[in-house]
């Protein structure tokens, strides 16, 4: 299915899991910082990788004419 709004909505539901999982279980721990940075890496994977599926499937490039 070539939706946008299915791709944002399950990129914006992949990060919401990330954040929770990293709640539950890093929390209460010395590595929360640890865990704060890799999480913001994810989070920078997971929004690159949506819109790059969205600019390669969903809308891809017009060719111009000269």
């Amino acid at each position: 299915v070539k939706s946008r709004a299915v791709l944002v909505f399950s990129a914006l539901a992949l990060m919401g899991y990330i954040f929770n999982m990293t709640g539950l279980y890093f929390a209460d721990s010395i590595g929360w910082s640890l865990s704060l940075i890799l999480i913001g890496f994810a989070l920078i994977g997971v929004g690159y990788g949506s819109v790059y599926l969205s600019r390669t499937y969903i809308t891809p490039e017009t060719q111009h004419t000269t």
